[in-house]
């Protein structure tokens, strides 16, 4: 009889832990899809109604800093002239400007990309669907998110990521068959089984704040106005803005390092 009891237990347990395990793998599932696919569809959404402003005010905000380092280094320079080497300033001050460039690029190939043909944007909700059951099935077989899994499963899992990312469901499809045989319960002991239990209560909590709190940022926090013509207006207004004050900034340095040095820069 205690057998018994203790095989039922057992088989208690195991209903909990695939439950919680296919739990976990729906919001792992879902976050993966923000992160891939929502996000990359309303940060190409945003750039296509914005770039060509978003592109000039990180292209200002580049003049505006060379001039402000410039001047900067003028001053500490005692605005002696011969203390200033005009000719390599710009490879003076490159370690400083750096970051402003490398984001400046960055931009420049996302515009690309917005620009081009998204495959996302031209998948079919009924495909959708599909890559979503493929890869949560994939998953509850050899996620390391939930399994202690081997090299050849870890290398799987990755490509199935991408398959996922790329809505490639051939991909997926053919992961799934090559993995059907995999055993997806290995725990036996009720400790064991219990242990695991509360990992992944904790792991699933953990995942559901995680969530919570992608959604509050951009893109995910500008959703339900990225189609909106007054938030459109005042977004390209506040970047117009943001130019000409930069604009005007310049110009003053422009003028007080003509005073200082007698050059315009």
């Amino acid at each position: 009889m205690d057998n018994l009891i203790m095989l039922e237990d057992v088989f208690n347990k195991k209903n909990e832990l695939n439950e919680l395990k296919k739990r976990y793998i729906d919001l792992f599932e879902k976050k993966e899809a923000l992160l891939t696919k929502e996000k990359v569809l309303l940060e190409n959404l945003y750039i296509r109604k914005f770039g060509e402003l978003l592109k000039e005010r990180l292209e200002t905000s580049i003049r505006y800093e060379r001039l402000k380092k410039i001047l900067e280094y003028s001053v500490s320079s005692d605005g002696n002239i011969e203390n200033i080497d005009l000719k390599n300033i710009d490879e003076i001050i490159a370690d400083d400007l750096e970051d402003y460039y490398i984001d400046l690029e960055r931009f420049k190939e996302k515009k690309l990309e917005s620009e081009g043909n998204n495959k996302l944007l031209i998948t079919s909700d009924e495909e959708t669907k599909k890559v979503s059951e493929l890869f949560k099935e994939i998953a509850l077989k050899i996620s390391p998110e939930i399994h202690e899994t081997e090299e050849k499963e870890r290398r799987l899992w990755n490509v199935t990521k991408i398959a996922y990312k790329e809505n490639d469901i051939i991909t997926l499809f053919f992961i799934k068959d090559v993995i059907e045989d995999i055993e997806v319960f290995k725990d036996e002991r009720i400790k064991d089984l219990n242990l695991k239990i509360e990992e992944l209560k904790i792991r699933i909590f953990e995942l559901q704040n995680s969530i919570y709190y992608i959604k509050t940022e951009f893109p995910f926090d500008i959703k339900d106005e990225i189609d909106d013509i007054f938030y459109i207006q005042k977004t390209k207004d506040t970047l117009k803005r943001d130019i000409h004050e930069m604009n005007i900034h310049i110009e003053n340095m422009n003028r007080e390092l003509n005073g200082r040095l007698n050059i315009d820069l």
